[in-house]
């Protein structure tokens, strides 16, 4: 169980200062009831613990990572949930090969020992992906068929008028 994950940007053990993934790993698993902040969707409720998170940096401003690296470490390290708040540039609209890999790597493998029995809590992992911000019609990887595809709301609880949106968005 690596709860501290790894930087394959930058093939290091820490982490470099990001402001997104600080955001979503604190809407995730920010401690509930505990006076302090805000609460997570999954941060259980004080003194219990909620979820734990594994940060696995896949992308920095001196460029990107080998991804389906980064997938396989999570899954074979504990991981069994996989946010990715990142998708392609421009008008790419397929899924290249080695990012499908990583995902059906993590989907099929998460939670699960070398010789195939469930060690975590479910046996098998979810992949889930930002649908985009560029209001389109397509977006990848999150329209790759085995990946959860999230969109973006507004305040007043309908799709927000940037978000990539399609019958593929879960």
């Amino acid at each position: 169980d690596d709860v501290y994950g790894y930087n394959f940007a930058e093939n290091k053990p820490v982490m470099s200062p990001a402001d997104h993934g600080t955001h979503v790993a604190g809407t995730v698993s920010a401690v509930n009831n505990n006076g302090i902040g805000v609460s997570g969707v999954a941060g259980g409720r004080y003194p219990k613990q909620g979820a734990r998170i594994m940060a696995i940096q896949v992308i920095h401003d001196s460029g990107s990572a080998d991804f389906e690296k980064a997938a396989q470490y999570a899954a074979d390290n504990g991981a069994i949930i996989a946010q990715n708040s990142w998708g392609y540039q421009g008008d790419v609209r397929y899924i290249y090969d080695s990012d499908r890999k990583a995902i059906d790597y993590f989907i099929d493998y998460a939670g699960i020992d070398s010789t195939g029995h469930q060690i975590g809590p479910m046996r098998g992992g979810l992949m889930v992906f930002a649908s985009g911000n560029d209001s389109k019609d397509f977006g990848y990887p999150a329209q790759y068929e085995r990946a959860l595809a999230v969109a973006s709301l507004g305040p007043d609880g309908k799709a927000a008028y940037y978000t990539n949106y399609g019958d593929w968005v879960d």
